[in-house]
């Protein structure tokens, strides 16, 4: 016995570089796969946290204001699994935007007064600049993130008869609209801004946002579907509506 240890000391001595690079190996071997495990683990808890912290609504909607029936919300409202329900003021886009150089990408815009009193679907906004501008937007954090804006960049929105120029005056956390995975992307503007916008745009883009918050945040999916099949058949052309849930949200990981 004596002799092996004699052995493996001396082969200690002789290769102990390499001994303690692999023990250094394995160690951060460990320390990633640790790592991995938590963020994996722990991922969907965050964001959880993060959808009650902002108040989100687990079904949402925007029709425009022709399409807006108050009879159907109210009966939405009225829904066993329904906790609560708001209607927020906004403008419907439909056509493409694009940054700088980059390509047009097809996707609706909801504009928001972003100074209106409401309870759902608040954001916390990440990074901002003074600006003057009557055009001045807060948009997703995405954009800075995935399309390289910067603030003071202008973000274009073209529709099928008019052109709109926003400059970006700050980021945010939006889970609603975080990524171009949502379904639609959303610019906040201040009343002032929001008043200027809404008297220079095309006629017909006033809307409702329809924000129904579940009993259980799981039901969302459930309620959606419940309140589209009730809300539709009242619609003009359905198909250009923005609408989302919580299990939609929580897949696009905004």
């Amino acid at each position: 016995m004596k002799k092996y240890w004699v052995l493996l000391i001396c082969n200690f001595r002789k290769n102990r570089l390499q001994f303690f690079s692999f023990t250094a190996i394995i160690i951060l071997s460990a320390l990633f796969l640790n790592l991995g495990l938590s963020i994996a683990l722990n991922f969907g808890k965050v964001y959880l946290q993060k959808w009650a912290a902002h108040k989100m609504a687990d079904s949402s909607f925007v029709v425009y204001d022709m399409d807006y029936s108050k009879e159907a919300v109210d009966e939405i409202g009225d829904y066993p699994e329904v906790a609560d329900i708001e209607v927020r003021d906004c403008s419907y886009l439909y056509g493409e935007f694009s940054v700088g150089d980059d390509v047009r990408v097809a996707m609706p815009m909801v504009v928001y007064n972003r100074d209106d009193r409401h309870a759902m679907n608040n954001y916390l906004l990440v990074e901002s600049m003074p600006s003057d501008a009557n055009n001045a937007a807060y948009v997703s954090y995405w954009f800075k993130t995935d399309k390289g804006c910067r603030l003071g960049d202008t973000l274009v929105y073209r529709t099928a008869s008019a052109t709109y120029e926003f400059t970006i005056a700050g980021f945010v956390e939006d889970l609603q609209y975080g990524n171009n995975n949502c379904g639609g992307i959303a610019i906040h503007m201040s009343q002032k801004c929001y008043e200027a916008f809404a008297k220079s745009a095309e006629p017909g883009l006033s809307a409702k946002a329809i924000n129904i918050r579940t009993a259980e945040f799981d039901q969302g999916e459930a309620v959606y579907q419940k309140a589209l099949q009730r809300m539709s058949g009242d619609w003009s052309f359905a198909y250009q509506y923005n609408s989302s849930h919580y299990e939609w949200n929580e897949s696009a990981r905004t």
